[in-house]
């Protein structure tokens, strides 16, 4: 089935920026599992009336002057249901491809017209009256926290609540290198002192390549609260849930220089930005054995849009030894409901598969904090031998 917005209303061409475009050879993947079956007509209903705002999910990839632009052009998005008589799969690991009808061929040829579909869903119901909702996305076009957005708006609309506004004008965000190994910014005329801490050129991490393994665990938000307990230092500062849980990973890890995804957003005060609005800022340790502390430094600078401006244009690398990227903010799954509450979410095979394959090479571990019902999951995409390292954790090995 293909779901097109209700009336959508005439919209301009998106030009991809330069990040944007790089991406967009990549996909995110991630599933939400639900106790409760939704009816499959009211999903694809509310589907179609959040297609209305969200345009570039159901459009298409074009070449144009010699750059990618989305064709908000009411495509559509392929929408496909299944029953099954098997088990629900558990969440605790990433899901297997075949629960996905996974973005492919998003991408057009030179002189080619728009490429396939840039976000798929399925929809799998299980005869024990459990739902699986995975979502394929073209990161082209969104990334976790434009992704948290629109299925919050899908759950709005499936209850019959307003939409929220949202924006395609990326221009008030910084303009970020296209890829790793962009030339560093080395002047420091200008830079407030508080920021000389962090001004280091960045570059490709150079490590160990390793066998690629995705390993999981999860953490109760009594086992967070403990940690901040534990991991706190003594001047009192607040740690937040995602500090302590890079804090215990980085020490078992034993990393002193970390790297962060971080949302522009939030840093440039943009909440209703829906795109790829992500660059990474590094954190060293001033001392090695305080690595919670080094984390804690560097927060408040993210919302400072001076700071992550200028420290954005050294570079989209990163010099760290692993690499953290939040999503519990942006999907709060504790707020997500169709028919019943969301009480899960997992990353797909495929998509740890495709990360595993660009930061294995570099010996980086990559690491993706999911929320959950209680606490969070962490998905850390490297070494197998550091499963052992952490209490709770469960490997799979995957082929890339």
């Amino acid at each position: 089935m293909l779901v097109r917005a209700v009336a959508q209303s005439e919209h301009p061409d998106i030009v991809l920026d330069a990040v944007s475009s790089a991406f967009s050879a990549a996909t995110v993947e991630f599933a939400f599992f639900f106790e409760s079956a939704a009816s499959v007509p009211d999903l694809t209903t509310s589907l179609a009336s959040v297609l209305q705002t969200f345009v570039t999910l159901g459009g298409r990839l074009a070449r144009q002057d010699g750059r990618l632009v989305v064709k908000c052009s009411n495509a559509g998005v392929p929408f496909t249901h299944i029953a099954s008589d098997e088990a629900p799969p558990s969440l605790s690991e990433p899901l297997a491809s075949g629960f996905f009808d996974i973005v492919c061929d998003s991408i057009p040829s030179d002189g080619d017209g728009p490429a396939d579909a840039l976000a798929r869903v399925k929809l799998t119901t299980f005869a024990s009256g459990e739902q699986l909702m995975a979502l394929s996305v073209s990161h082209a076009i969104a990334d976790a926290r434009s992704l948290g957005s629109f299925v919050h708006a899908w759950s709005a609309a499936f209850k019959g609540q307003p939409l929220p506004s949202i924006s395609f004008d990326g221009s008030k965000l910084p303009v970020a290198p296209a890829a790793f190994g962009a030339p560093p910014v080395v002047s420091s005329e200008g830079i407030p002192d508080s920021w000389k801490d962090h001004h280091r050129p960045f570059g490709m991490p150079s490590g160990t390549p390793y066998a690629p393994a995705v390993i999981t665990y999860e953490r109760s938000s009594s086992a967070c609260k403990s940690l901040k307990e534990r991991l706190g230092g003594a001047d009192g500062a607040a740690l937040s849930t995602n500090d302590v849980l890079c804090g215990e990973l980085a020490r078992v890890l034993g990393s002193t220089s970390v790297s962060f995804v971080v949302d522009l957003r939030e840093a440039c005060g943009l909440p209703n930005y829906f795109g790829v609005a992500i660059a990474t800022q590094d954190a060293v340790a001033d001392s090695p054995a305080d690595v919670a502390s080094a984390m804690r430094r560097v927060v408040p600078f993210w919302r400072e849009r001076g700071f992550v401006e200028w420290k954005v244009g050294q570079g989209a690398g990163g010099c760290a030894t692993v690499t953290f990227n939040s999503w519990a903010r942006a999907f709060r799954l504790a707020e997500l409901c169709f028919a019943g509450p969301a009480s899960a979410m997992m990353l797909g095979e495929s998509m740890c598969r495709s990360r595993l394959k660009a930061f294995a090479v570099m010996g980086l571990p990559y690491v993706i904090i999911l929320p959950q019902r209680d606490g969070v999951s962490v998905c850390l995409m490297g070494p197998a031998e550091l499963c052992s390292q952490i209490e709770g954790a469960r490997c799979v090995k995957l082929d890339v």
